[in-house]
C-alpha cells in the first residue's frame, strides 16, 4: 500500500486499501453520470452552498491531477500544521490553492498542490497535486459578476479548511495571487473565511 494513500485527501483517515482514483476523469468535460453523483453524494454546507469532498467521498471526479493549465487560476497559498496523516509531531506543508470551473453553471473545483519535502521521509515524493473539493455556489438575485466571483473564491478557501481541519492556529504563513480571481481573495476575505468556520 502507498503511504500516500493513507493521506485523508484519499479517505485514507477511514484505512481504505487500494489506489486512489486517478487523473483521467476530465474536471472540465465531466461525464453525465457526475450530476447523479453529486445530488447523491453531496453535502448542505449552508443554504446557498452544496459540496463533496475526496475527504468524505472515494469517488472518480477526485484524485491526482497530471498537470496544472491555465484554465486553473492560483487564488492562494499557506504553510500549515499538515493534517492529512495522524502524525505523533506536528509536520509543516506549504498548499497552493487552485480554482476551476467544473463544466456546470455554478459548480468548480478546487485543486491544491501540496510540498510534502517535510513529510515524506519514507517515499522520494516532494509534492502532490489533487482534484479533492467540488462545490456548487447559488447566486443571489440580481448579484453582479464580480461580487459571485468573490463570493466563490471566498467559499472555496473556507471549504478547503474545514474539509483540512485546519484552523486560525494551524495556518503559519500565508500569501495572496495575483491571477485573474485570486486578486479577489483579500485579508478580509481570509478573515470572514475563519470566522465562519468558527461559528460551526
Amino acid at each position: 500500500m502507498s503511504l500516500r494513500t493513507l493521506l485523508s485527501r484519499y479517505g485514507g483517515h477511514m484505512v481504505m486499501m487500494g489506489q486512489p482514483k486517478t487523473g483521467n476523469y476530465d474536471i472540465h468535460n465531466p461525464k453525465d453520470s457526475f450530476l447523479e453523483l453529486f445530488q447523491t453524494y453531496n453535502v448542505v454546507y449552508d443554504k446557498h452552498t452544496r459540496y463533496m469532498s475526496s475527504y468524505k467521498t472515494y469517488a472518480p471526479v477526485f484524485g491526482p491531477i497530471d498537470k496544472i493549465d491555465r484554465r486553473y487560476f492560483r487564488i492562494f497559498e499557506f504553510e500549515h500544521v499538515f493534517r492529512e496523516l495522524i502524525l505523533q509531531e506536528d509536520v509543516m506543508a506549504y498548499t497552493k490553492v487552485f480554482l476551476t470551473p467544473y463544466g456546470y453553471n455554478d459548480i468548480f473545483s478546487i485543486v491544491i498542490k501540496t510540498d510534502c519535502s517535510e513529510v515524506w521521509e519514507l517515499q522520494p515524493l516532494k509534492s502532490i497535486t489533487d482534484s479533492v473539493l467540488i462545490f456548487w455556489l447559488q447566486r443571489f438575485h440580481e448579484e453582479n459578476e464580480l461580487d459571485y466571483r468573490k463570493r466563490v473564491v471566498s467559499k472555496a478557501v473556507e471549504l478547503l479548511f474545514k474539509e483540512m481541519e485546519l484552523y486560525d492556529t494551524d495556518i503559519h504563513s500565508y500569501s495572496f495571487t495575483s491571477t485573474f480571481l485570486g486578486k479577489l481573495f483579500d485579508e478580509n476575505s481570509l478573515e470572514q473565511a475563519k470566522q465562519s468556520l468558527l461559528k460551526l
